[in-house]
């Protein structure tokens, strides 16, 4: 009969009268000494090494060690080496894969808007912070003066704002303004006396 033995059940043909030799062995076949798996968190041929510390789970190849994924901040295939302190995940000290929160660009060294509490690489806003909304969150409810019912009626500057579901929105800068009227209509946003050179539409595309 083969003999098959579990750590944790000392399984040796019927009678399980040894333990695999190897502290942090799972399983061992046909002599205690050989051991096929090692319990969690450790590796190598007698399972003896832990896994770094830094791999993404407590378990790692147990033959070489490496990880199959790191935790947020390091990278490497034994995930010890430590990425630069803006990036969230990286794969070299070079350059970042993700940001950490609230920044963006190739090095992760600028800060999302104020309107943003977070935003993408290109530092577009993904999320708005209190009090903002709309498209890239440029949209702000403090800029309105008269709201009735969560609608807002007036904006602070109506030159250069209009009224948008409960607060106000910035006009396009690429519409044309005359000296005395604003920008845009009131409730529509839609540009009042025309584009700038090389915009066209209703909400200046170029």
């Amino acid at each position: 009969m083969v003999a098959v033995k579990h750590a944790s059940q000392d399984l040796v043909d019927e009678r399980c009268t040894d333990r695999c030799m190897d502290k942090q062995c799972s399983l061992c076949q046909f002599d205690a000494s050989k051991c096929y798996e090692c319990f969690t968190g450790w590796y190598g041929k007698h399972c003896d090494e832990k896994c770094p510390k830094h791999c993404s789970t407590a378990d790692c190849d147990q033959g070489t060690g490496k990880c199959q994924k790191c935790k947020n901040g390091y990278f490497g295939e034994f995930c010890n080496g430590k990425c630069d302190v803006a990036c969230d995940t990286c794969s070299d000290n070079v350059s970042c894969d993700t940001c950490k929160k609230s920044l963006y660009g190739v090095f992760c060294n600028l800060v999302c808007p104020k309107e943003c509490i977070d935003c993408a690489r290109d530092g577009k806003c993904e999320t708005c912070s209190a009090g903002y909304f709309g498209a890239d969150c440029m949209c702000s409810i403090a800029e309105c003066t008269n709201a009735t019912n969560n609608k807002c009626f007036r904006c602070r500057n109506n030159m250069t704002w209009y009224s948008f579901q409960n607060g106000c929105c910035p006009c396009s800068e690429h519409c044309l303004r005359s000296i005395t009227t604003n920008r845009r209509n009131f409730n529509t946003g839609n540009c009042m006396h025309g584009c700038k050179n090389n915009y066209i539409g209703e909400k200046m595309h170029r």
